[in-house]
């Protein structure tokens, strides 16, 4: 089934979901447009090996400020693409941000905590990222307190992480 035919059954009036079935060329050329003239304001998009060009597509959007939840878990995305995220957060509507499965590191989540303080986001998957230690975990608590839900579980965070981010 081409992309176009699966995105009308994809899509809703509130946003899109598409699992498994975009490549990077489509999501620049298809979904893209769409989010561009779009009031969306979900947007998952699990499992598709998106990688990092596509956290920098999204930034461009200027309708990326509109959407309140990103789902971006298993997409290859590294700290590169987080970086670029990390830039259109402080102007964005953003409350849920879903990262798990990526290629994820300390570097690009203690990037991502110092946004945290002035961005809406409250709730946050990082879970399965592997790369992922106390060092984010310091940062990540240091600035959470905005945050109702985080989940890191299946990373590298040590028994002292796990301390500070229980507090």
């Amino acid at each position: 089934i081409p992309l176009l035919e699966r995105i009308e059954f994809a899509i809703n009036s509130e946003g899109i979901n598409l699992s498994k079935e975009v490549t990077p060329q489509e999501f620049q050329k298809i979904v893209l447009p769409c989010l561009a003239r779009s009031k969306w304001v979900r947007m998952w998009l699990l499992d598709n090996a998106l990688g990092d060009f596509s956290c920098f597509c999204l930034r461009a959007c200027p309708q990326f400020s509109q959407l309140r939840e990103l789902f971006l878990n298993n997409n290859n995305i590294t700290d590169i693409g987080l970086k670029s995220l990390c830039l259109a957060l402080p102007g964005s509507n953003l409350e849920w941000i879903n990262l798990s499965k990526n290629q994820l590191t300390d570097r690009g989540i203690v990037q991502l905590a110092d946004v945290l303080l002035v961005s809406n986001i409250k709730v946050l998957w990082l879970e399965n990222n592997l790369d992922i230690g106390d060092q984010a975990a310091m940062a990540l608590a240091k600035n959470s307190s905005k945050l109702t839900g985080l989940w890191v579980g299946n990373n590298q965070i040590g028994d002292e992480g796990m301390r500070v981010l229980a507090k």
